[in-house]
């Protein structure tokens, strides 16, 4: 419906944020044929910018909670993560960040690079005007 973003993974799989129907679709990229998609039930709105690395796939949830008995609904700005390394089928592994000015907190983020040496993933954070640098190795202690 509304492409956002794209990351390419290894066997020839084109990974692409479909920003308003809250997946991603995975294609395969050289026949443009829809091979599945992923993320249904895990982002609230928008599917913003994402990055593949070895078997991962990080992508930026920037959405709201739902609002529950009148309440109004709450932000919510995370990176989700997903093993992608089932070309079958991938597996939300977790997520970090939540809506804020705070550290690992972001207003708007928007968009996601990894360093060349796979250590360390960068989040654009337009709300907040500024980049957050993570240490991956670190997050996936915590979250896996």
């Amino acid at each position: 419906k509304e492409p956002e973003s794209m990351a390419v993974a290894s066997g020839g799989r084109l990974f692409v944020a479909n920003e308003k129907s809250h997946r991603i679709e995975v294609l395969d990229q050289k026949t443009g044929r829809r091979l599945g998609s992923i993320g249904e039930g895990v982002f609230q709105a928008d599917v913003e910018g994402m990055q593949v690395r070895g078997k991962y796939l990080y992508a930026i949830d920037e959405g709201f909670d739902d609002a529950v008995e009148g309440r109004t609904a709450q932000p919510r700005s995370r990176v989700v993560i997903f093993d992608i390394s089932d070309p079958q089928r991938a597996q939300f592994i977790g997520s970090f960040g939540s809506y804020g000015s705070g550290g690992g907190q972001f207003k708007s983020p928007d968009g996601l690079a990894i360093s060349p040496d796979g250590k360390r993933l960068a989040v654009a954070d337009q709300g907040n005007r500024r980049v957050i640098v993570f240490d991956l190795e670190a997050l996936r202690q915590v979250i896996e």
